[in-house]
């Protein structure tokens, strides 16, 4: 039996955000409390209390970064319906570069067998993606460009207050290839920082040219 899952609409999540926020401000709430409300006032259209559309609609404004999503898996509405722009933008933003981080750490089928060094895509191309320090990290980049002979560079990545010790290794591997294993060498692409779960992230690329 296949089902049908219905992705909800732009207007109707606003209606539910609206309803949220009018019945809670900015205090929590699940999604009960949120059908209940919803249940007394008879809408929004399209939307009934306590099934999976109320759940999806949530679950779209949480991924639009309007909602916040606690620890405790109650809700907490981020801005008055009349912010301006600018916050609301903040949180996509904010939403969107946790899902970058989440997507490029994502094992898929670039993921190198053998090193275990997991294959991401930067800029639509192929990287291996590395931590740093790593005692041998020549040796495990060689042998994931091996493996991986269509990557496009390496990816390093460390705590944000870790630039100096990324920038030494990045030097260093610049300097040691090509080696007799692997025939490129590499140049530094660019670097940035982003926010991941546990703070800011230094991430500098290197191309294999």
């Amino acid at each position: 039996m296949t089902s049908t899952i219905r992705v909800p609409s732009l207007d109707a999540c606003a209606a539910v955000y609206v309803a949220a926020r009018e019945a809670f401000e900015d205090d929590p709430f699940d999604a009960d409390d949120l059908g209940r409300h919803l249940l007394e006032r008879e809408g929004p259209n399209g939307v009934a209390p306590h099934d999976d559309a109320l759940v999806a609609h949530l679950a779209f404004l949480v991924g639009a970064g309007a909602l916040d999503r606690r620890e405790d898996g109650r809700f907490r509405a981020w801005h008055p319906p009349d912010a301006p722009d600018d916050e609301w933008r903040e949180g996509a933003a904010a939403t969107a570069s946790a899902l970058a981080s989440a997507v490029a750490r994502a094992p898929g089928e670039t993921e190198p067998a053998e090193t275990g060094m997991a294959a991401f895509r930067y800029r639509g191309e192929r990287y291996v993606s590395v931590s740093v320090p790593s005692d041998d990290l020549a040796d495990r980049i060689a042998d994931a460009m091996a493996d991986a002979p269509s990557a496009a560079g390496v990816g390093l990545y460390a705590p944000a207050d870790a630039v100096g010790p990324v920038q030494h290794v990045a030097d260093r591997l610049c300097d040691e290839f090509p080696t007799e294993e692997v025939a490129v060498r590499f140049e530094k692409e660019t670097s940035e920082v982003v926010a991941v779960d546990d703070g800011l992230e230094f991430r500098l690329y290197l191309r294999a040219v």
